[in-house]
């Protein structure tokens, strides 16, 4: 197994999901970043992260890289390059209480 090149210890490569309790047990979002929306379609089919739907999440993008940004962890939570986010409890946060003031 390949380590961690800062901490050593070794890397996951597989996180096992049950996709069937993801689809049951996650809220659908309608929220949807403008900075995605204006993405070109075969840059977003890549990007495939819950962050896209969360309404914590701040995009922004350069003219090279794409980057997510969480108001609820208060860090980039993912770049282009990183594996996707599958499933955030700070998603579910966010939607929860974008539900509350609605």
């Amino acid at each position: 197994m390949e380590e961690h090149p800062l901490y050593g210890k070794p890397k996951v490569k597989h996180l096992i999901l049950d996709e069937e309790k993801m689809q049951d047990g996650l809220q659908e979002s309608e929220h949807f970043s403008p900075t995605l929306r204006v993405l070109k379609d075969d840059h977003l089919e890549k990007v495939k992260t819950a962050c896209m739907d969360c309404p914590a999440s701040i995009w922004h993008a350069t003219n090279s890289i794409l980057k997510c940004y969480c108001k609820q962890m208060y860090l980039i939570v993912w770049q282009e390059g990183d594996d996707p986010i599958k499933v955030c409890d700070g998603r579910e946060i966010a939607i929860a209480m974008m539900m509350e003031e609605e």
